[in-house]
């Protein structure tokens, strides 16, 4: 996941971890083991365990949601990459501004020779 956060957060993607973990201290060296950038949500309240029984997912599940919030991609286990990258490069290219490999789309203003990225 650290390899797609990398390649994608700049144009858009947006990754929340939500641990199993029980013990903030092991919470924290996976983090620093793992090289994670990204969020991770603990709530030291309840029992995430149960949690995620009650939902049927496994450690890890990844989802994946479109701009909207629906879930458009769910891996039990261990995500295969490359269809997790498809499925990201996909959405991301469906971002308002953004062609089709996720770079800010440009316009032209009228007399203008120069491009301006769209909404800046």
């Amino acid at each position: 996941m650290k390899g797609i956060w990398d390649e994608f957060h700049t144009r858009g993607l947006v990754v929340l971890g939500v641990s199993g973990d029980e013990d903030p201290a092991a919470l924290a060296r996976t983090i620093d083991r793992r090289g994670i950038a990204w969020p991770q949500l603990r709530d030291p309240k309840s029992q995430p365990i149960a949690l995620f029984q009650q939902f049927n997912a496994t450690l890890p599940t990844l989802y994946i949601l479109d701009p909207q919030g629906n879930i458009v991609g769910k891996f039990r286990g261990r995500a295969n990459p490359v269809k997790v990258r498809q499925l990201i490069e996909a959405l991301v290219a469906q971002l308002p501004g953004r062609n089709s490999s996720g770079a800010p789309l440009e316009k032209q203003v009228p007399g203008d020779r120069r491009s301006t990225p769209v909404g800046r």
